[in-house]
């Protein structure tokens, strides 16, 4: 069995190939070819394993080598520097670094998608990313409006065609550099929102349903975008053994630091998938607006302990209840039912 370090660059790859007991075999410098690189690995008669570090651009030379018939390890940058920190780094010390972590299985690895559900998948980010910029340009908008005690109309969102006649409104009681303002974030909000709804129709229109999907969109709160946004997000529930480990692979968990026998809480992590918690805010939104179980849970808790750690707290609650409704393959019965919260604060 021999192992392959590969460093990714944008041009070009360094790529270092080592046998069992660790010594080198070649160390080359490759540009990003597909034909050089399909002849660099077609030299070598004995079986070769694979590792590529999770940077920006891995796609296309994981689903080549894949292709190929290697056997691929994706790495995980940020817990691979966690093991490997040196003050002298280099591409060639990179690329034999990754190599030997490999012969040894020390890589931290990261689980992928098959490209298909790979590009719906991103379809589903990008969705969750314009929905995220409209916000912030809704928020805006308000934070305008009360500058000059203004409020938007109870009657729609601010995104909607109401909504957005009242921001075109010619006769607001403010600055007319404000009105400007204000003309121009509707007309970007209008733009985004016409993204969103062709983004969901082709998410509907390419989306293969499956019972899991089906599944997700019994929950309060997930729907025909969202349940696929979840599905391929996740992908494999068999990475998680419980479920505060999805919760925290969401971030919905907070950090603790632990030192003789003090014990401190610090924020939810930002370690984990930054789309999956975008989208369970989403659904937790979503869930206290049409559940009234979970309304009124997320009233008492925003009672006691304020808004962002009630909404938090709900957040953990929609992940343990996603985590069995996977992993039972059950449809979801209530917020109420015993099994669901299992994960509550003290």
């Amino acid at each position: 069995m021999l192992y392959s370090g590969i460093d990714l660059h944008k041009c070009f790859v360094l790529i270092t190939v080592i046998n069992e007991s660790g010594c080198q075999i070649s160390q080359v410098r490759i540009n990003n070819d597909v034909n050089a690189l399909i002849s660099f690995f077609a030299q070598f008669n004995e079986p070769i394993e694979i590792v590529v570090e999770a940077t920006l651009n891995w796609y296309w030379l994981v689903d080549l080598l894949d292709n190929l018939g290697y056997t691929i390890v994706l790495a995980h940058p940020k817990k691979l520097k966690a093991i490997v920190d040196t003050k002298f780094v280099d591409d060639k010390i990179s690329s034999e670094t990754l190599a030997q972590l490999l012969r040894n299985n020390y890589i931290p690895k990261v689980y992928y998608l098959n490209p298909e559900i790979r590009a719906l998948r991103d379809l589903c980010r990008t969705r969750l990313y314009l929905v995220r910029q409209r916000t912030s340009l809704v928020n805006g908008s308000r934070s305008t409006l009360l500058k000059y005690n203004l409020f938007a109309p109870a009657k729609g969102k601010l995104y909607s065609p109401n909504g957005l006649a009242y921001l075109r409104k010619p006769d607001l009681a403010i600055h007319d550099i404000y009105k400007f303002g204000l003309n121009c974030r509707a007309n970007i909000i209008e733009l985004l929102t016409e993204n969103i709804d062709h983004l969901e129709q082709e998410i509907k229109r390419n989306m293969v349903t499956d019972e899991i999907i089906e599944l997700l969109k019994s929950i309060s709160g997930i729907g025909d975008v969202l349940a696929p946004t979840i599905r391929y997000e996740i992908g494999d529930m068999s990475r998680f053994y419980n479920e505060k480990r999805l919760s925290s692979y969401c971030r919905f968990t907070p950090r603790t630091h632990r030192s003789a026998k003090r014990t401190k809480q610090y924020k939810t992590s930002k370690d984990g998938n930054a789309y999956l918690k975008w989208a369970f805010s989403e659904v937790t939104v979503n869930a206290i607006r049409y559940d009234s179980d979970v309304k009124r849970r997320y009233q008492r808790l925003k009672s006691k302990k304020g808004k962002p750690v009630a909404l938090t707290i709900i957040g953990r609650n929609m992940t343990t209840i996603v985590y069995n409704v996977w992993t039972k393959r059950e449809p979801y019965r209530g917020f109420k039912k015993p099994k669901i919260e299992t994960n509550k604060e003290q």
